[in-house]
């Protein structure tokens, strides 16, 4: 169960970028992988990380050592464009991490954080530690948190829709934290997506699982990646969303794709519906 609050406070924001992909495609990265080799661009190493791939998990050690012309422990983030999803009518960003660090880090950006953000003031930054994440829009807009269990991972999900009014929802788990009227359109004027690991007054030890972000599917489609015919991708996706729901389960925000029946749930009766589309 979470519990959500709101308050103000200063918002971080978020740097340049590098490749992109194809439109009409989503994004993916498992964490099977380095990030570099994952298509990420590295944007900062320093005060010795330990990063390593293990059972699928990029994992990041960051200690406090001695590091000349920098006050805190060690650091590790990355970044891309969001050019080629610019002028879509909806977008999604959802990771999988587990932190162990303090929600006392939060304040300085410890010990994971992730953000959207454009040329012009759009930003989407999130701080998640062990126990508690936190929403920052505008330095002029409310803050929200959000606590949960500590010592599992947590699925985090943004989705963006664009039209005569813009909206946004943030997803913990699947279940609604805040939503709202958004500043503006997204992905739009240079949008970028930036993504770290951070220790500040204490050590950090980060698991990820995935990193994925692109246009929203339809509901019921079967396409995930919204490509606009469905293959083994889809089915892969299909597959990790029918071992997470079931009879009478919600699907979650990041399954109604594959909910063929609308239901509420991904089961027998949706993976005949996905066959029947599948290959068109």
């Amino acid at each position: 169960m979470l519990r959500a609050m709101v308050s103000k406070a200063v918002m971080a924001g978020c740097v340049l970028i590098s490749a992109a992909i194809a439109r009409g495609e989503v994004f993916t990265w498992e964490c099977d992988s380095f990030p570099v080799a994952g298509g990420w661009g590295l944007l900062q190493q320093f005060c010795v990380p330990i990063l390593w791939v293990e059972d699928g998990q990029y994992i990041q050690q960051l200690d406090m050592v001695e590091c000349p012309g920098k006050e805190q422990g060690g650091h590790d983030s990355y970044r891309r464009t969001l050019d080629d999803f610019v002028g879509g009518p909806s977008f999604f960003l959802e990771w999988k991490v587990e932190a162990n660090g303090d929600a006392s880090e939060i304040v300085a950006g410890a010990p994971t954080a992730m953000a959207v953000g454009n040329s012009f003031g759009i930003r989407y930054t999130f701080f998640v530690a062990r126990d508690r994440a936190k929403l920052n829009r505008d330095n002029l807009l409310p803050i929200v948190f959000a606590d949960f269990e500590a010592g599992v991972p947590h699925v985090h999900r943004l989705e963006l829709v664009n039209g005569p009014i813009n909206l946004f929802w943030w997803y913990i788990d699947g279940e609604l934290v805040t939503n709202g009227i958004a500043e503006g359109a997204f992905p739009s004027n240079g949008p970028r997506i930036t993504w770290r690991g951070k220790s500040w007054q204490m050590p950090a030890f980060n698991r990820w699982d995935c990193i994925r972000y692109g246009d929203i599917a339809v509901d019921g489609s079967g396409d995930f990646d919204s490509a606009d015919g469905v293959g083994l991708r889809d089915w892969r996706y299909f597959e990790e969303c029918s071992r997470n729901s079931g009879i009478s389960i919600d699907a979650g925000p990041g399954c109604r794709w594959a909910d063929m029946d609308g239901d509420g749930d991904v089961d027998l009766v949706d993976f005949a519906g996905f066959q029947g589309v599948f290959g068109g």
